[in-house]
């Protein structure tokens, strides 16, 4: 069986690079927890949009994530019911909303 739960929680040497080999090799991955993990852009949680089942995504104050990766995840995971992005100053509203009408019972901590 493949992992489903991962919570990296705190874990400042996560990087771009760790994300896309558990996005690679996790495919059935439902619950992601990354908060305060630095070192995580973009480029890899766009990859996490490889995981179909994911429901939950946390990346709470996690600074260089943006827009266009919680877009891509609102456009491929319609599993997702939790996204965290609080703390996250580069996630617009304008983004939540897309997430929202594409999966309206997500529940989003801002």
């Amino acid at each position: 069986p493949q992992l489903q739960k991962l919570n990296l929680a705190v874990c400042d040497q996560i990087t771009d690079a760790s994300i896309s080999q558990i996005s690679q090799t996790c495919t059935e991955l439902k619950d992601l927890v990354v908060p305060c993990c630095d070192k995580i852009t973009d480029n890899s949680i766009t990859l996490l949009s490889r995981c179909k089942n994911l429901e939950r995504l946390n990346v709470y104050a996690c600074k260089k994530v943006t827009d266009r990766s919680i877009s891509e995840i609102a456009k491929s995971c319609p599993k997702l019911a939790h996204l965290d992005v609080f703390w996250c100053a580069e996630v617009s509203d304008d983004v939540i909303e897309e997430l929202k009408s594409n999966n309206p019972t997500c529940e989003v901590d801002r």
